[in-house]
């Protein structure tokens, strides 16, 4: 048993929202890189 129902989609829930995930991702990574640079006293 793989939890799968018939009719359930097969591919990651993020292809429905594309663009959602990929702002989510660039957002989370302009976070780390200011965190990044704040820690490091460059900003």
């Amino acid at each position: 048993m793989t939890g799968k129902r018939d009719g359930d989609d097969t591919g990651p829930p993020f292809e429905r929202h594309g663009t959602y995930y990929l702002i989510l991702k660039l957002a989370v990574l302009a976070a780390a890189v200011v965190v990044a640079l704040k820690v490091a006293g460059v900003w």
